[in-house]
């Protein structure tokens, strides 16, 4: 054997043998699969079987040394959050605060009207009008505001008819107690009614109005006096004329409503500004029955003055005219408040 063949074959060898030594120092430092206890024998591998083995009984017993995997819980549904509160609707929800107090009483329907004139021929009519009319009361802590409108159209017998109205007073009320006591409000009042037998128009502002008021619930009492200034205004009873003059006007009112009716009269005297000094006087006054959803009202106005008709009368004469009418409609007021379903409380963390 040559050398070179010699020293080939050992350098070889000598590297069979250093991989087999790094291969085996590789399998010692694995970790054992399932090192025994120590004390305990380690029992012989069963043979691999190709069938699977029988699932083994739930009542089985585990064998000692065998340790357990904690019980799972059955995974469950997430809570559901809690329902947001509705919103607060209506009386029977919103609980009205103790220091606060509303009362209004409108009716909208049809409404039958007459007009009569006295002191002169002529001039008597009827008509059929759309009409609105209502009053409101408000109190809260010391304040307090009344409110009036009134609007109509249609015609009759004596051409178009109709009325605009409007009037709005707030202020003071002394608390000598929590539902009644004397009062002071300052305002306005605008309106314009009649057809061709009768009309009347007025702008009074300021208005004051001092009464005593009893407001509690459904129930409204109020007797006062009033004084404004009457900055335009005219009165015609057929032919008779009266031009309003720039003064005062003064007069009284009373208001009494209760859950089923509504019963108002007021009595003014207006400053004239024309030959004849004397003034023109109206009285008014309104009774409804409610039912909700229906309302039966009626109302009356009369004007009383005095007037020269003509050139052929000497001298003043005394007139006098009647505004009336019947209105069927509807109300909102005396309605039954909406029951709600009691709402359940919502959750709360623990």
């Amino acid at each position: 054997m040559r050398p070179s063949s010699w020293f080939a074959g050992a350098l070889t060898s000598l590297a069979v043998a250093g991989l087999g030594c790094v291969a085996w120092g590789a399998e010692s430092d694995l970790p054992l699969a399932d090192p025994a206890a120590p004390g305990q024998p380690t029992a012989p591998a069963e043979p691999a079987s190709s069938s699977p083995a029988p699932a083994a009984p739930s009542s089985a017993v585990p064998a000692q040394g065998t340790v357990l995997a904690p019980a799972q819980a059955r995974p469950t549904a997430p809570a559901r959050p809690p329902p947001e509160p509705e919103p607060c609707a209506g009386p029977p929800c919103c609980k009205q605060r103790p220091w606060e107090a509303d009362h209004d009483s409108g009716v909208f329907g049809l409404r039958a009207a007459v007009t009569r004139l006295h002191g002169m021929s002529g001039g008597d009519s009827v008509g059929l009008t759309a009409w609105a009319q209502g009053e409101q009361y408000h109190r809260d802590r010391i304040w307090t505001t009344r409110w009036i409108y009134q609007f109509g159209i249609g015609g009759g017998g004596s051409g178009l008819d109709g009325a605009l109205q409007g009037g709005f007073a707030g202020g003071a009320r002394v608390p000598v107690s929590r539902d009644h006591g004397p009062l002071l409000r300052m305002g306005f009042q605008a309106y314009l009614r009649g057809n061709d037998s009768y009309y009347a128009s007025l702008i009074d502002f300021p208005q004051l109005q001092l009464g005593y008021q009893y407001l509690r619930g459904d129930t409204v009492v109020e007797l006062g006096g009033k004084a404004g200034a009457v900055l335009v205004g005219r009165n015609r009873i057929g032919d008779a004329r009266r031009v309003l003059g720039t003064g005062l006007e003064y007069g009284g009112y009373g208001a009494l409503q209760l859950s089923g009716m509504r019963a108002g009269v007021e009595f003014t005297r207006l400053p004239v500004d024309d030959a004849v000094s004397t003034p023109v006087d109206i009285a008014e006054g309104t009774l409804c029955a409610r039912a909700a959803p229906f309302a039966l009202c009626a109302d009356a106005r009369a004007t009383f003055t005095r007037a020269e008709l003509g050139p052929d009368e000497p001298a003043s004469k005394a007139v006098r005219s009647v505004y009336a009418g019947i209105l069927i409609g509807f109300t909102e007021e005396g309605k039954p408040p909406t029951k709600h379903p009691a709402k359940p409380e919502p959750a709360t963390a623990k």
